[in-house]
């Protein structure tokens, strides 16, 4: 802009939100950093229908939970991009508190449940006679990074409800879901088969056996290991379900025999590795980019449905042809990410092609680069 005659950022004025606001009303704000003014500086300074502060974009839908401070995004459903109501939020003081403010959640309502470093534990189930068409809920449980729930044993879910009418959203973040031993299976969120039905994973951990049926299903810097799956697509199967699967920076590593796929998907900049084929349904198409698919048997032909690009697969036809299984591949860790070993960048590394509608970062928050070849999977090096 220009001060005195001169051009200058905005921050050099004695009084640069004043200069702002003169010079353009949209505009009001001087950002020190870009030295520019802008619709906005900060979340409060925007409107309940575009709640988040982006730069020069200025105030826009939110996309992520943190874009809410005082509560939680609508990821979902007809209040996507706003966030909940701060009167919709639950502090939960007491882990042995949470089954029971859990089951409190009536048909229609919002709510927001802060979790703390705790295990808690659900063995909530809403039953069918609950659900009606109007008996959706939307419900985000939100941990700090240390916060484990602990899965219902048999087939008593965290949500559940007839096929044909809900349409409730589910959200986890930041938590671990310690589903138990296969042999004493417990069940991630059942929440139905009706339009607009979501259960949406943020930075979640799956360990054990766990099962989701029906409606969408969206993993953004997630993992599912040690056994865990999302049934989508087959009755029998590993993933299963009548809506799409949305993955990304996610990585699936289940102990399974096969992984099962059908509807639409899709799969950017995510890792799969499973012991068996990967079996896709005939329904079975979308996009899988920019990702690793490792199968212990092969990929099999139903599965070009979809549009490949970009991808590193061990059977031939789905993108560049790279060996079987290493794991030496990988970095060990505590948990199955996938970040890429000194033995495994030359394997993936430049195979992948950002594009518009990709992950700006990786699963651990370091920039992909746009203008240049990158690295499928979970992890850029």
């Amino acid at each position: 802009m220009c001060l005195d005659g001169a051009c200058a950022a905005c921050d050099t004025a004695d009084n640069p939100d004043a200069v702002c606001a003169d010079a353009d009303p949209d505009a009001p704000f001087c950002d020190g950093e870009l030295g520019r003014c802008v619709s906005c500086v900060a979340s409060a300074q925007c409107p309940a229908s575009a709640p988040a502060c982006s730069g020069l974009d200025g105030c826009v839908a939110c996309t992520e939970h943190s874009d809410c401070p005082d509560s939680a995004c609508h990821l979902a459903g007809p209040d996507a991009g706003t966030c909940f109501e701060e009167s919709d939020v639950i502090e939960v003081q007491a882990p042995g508190a949470f089954a029971e403010l859990l089951a409190e959640v009536g048909p229609g309502q919002d709510r927001v449940f802060i979790l703390g470093a705790a295990t808690y534990s659900v063995p909530v189930s809403f039953s069918t006679d609950v659900y009606a068409v109007d008996g959706e809920r939307e419900v985000a449980l939100l941990g700090n990074g240390e916060t484990v729930l602990e899965g219902s044993i048999g087939a008593n879910p965290l949500f559940f409800a007839d096929a044909e009418v809900d349409q409730s959203q589910l959200y986890l973040s930041d938590l671990e879901w310690d589903g138990g031993p296969a042999s004493e299976p417990s069940y991630i969120p059942v929440i139905g088969a009706g339009p607009g039905a979501v259960l949406w994973l943020d930075d979640v951990t799956m360990r054990g056996t766990v099962q989701y049926n029906a409606g969408d299903v969206h993993m953004r810097r997630s993992n599912l290991f040690e056994g865990a799956g999302i049934p989508f697509g087959f009755p029998d199967a590993t993933i299963q379900g009548n809506g799409g699967l949305h993955l990304e920076n996610s990585s699936i590593a289940p102990e399974l025999e096969h992984l099962r796929i059908g509807g639409n998907v899709d799969i950017r900049y995510s890792t799969v590795a499973v012991d068996g084929d990967v079996i896709c349904a005939e329904d079975f198409d979308g996009v899988v980019r920019n990702s690793i698919i490792l199968a212990g048997g092969s990929v099999v032909d139903a599965c070009d449905g979809a549009a490949w690009d970009g991808n590193a697969v061990n059977t031939a036809g789905f993108g560049s042809i790279v060996p079987d299984f290493e794991q030496s591949w990988f970095a060990p860790t505590e948990d199955t990410w996938f970040r890429l070993s000194a033995a495994g960048i030359p394997v993936f590394e430049g195979l992948a092609e950002w594009e518009d509608g990709d992950p700006v970062l990786d699963a651990e928050g370091d920039p992909r680069p746009q203008n240049s070849p990158s690295t499928p999977g979970v992890d850029e090096p």
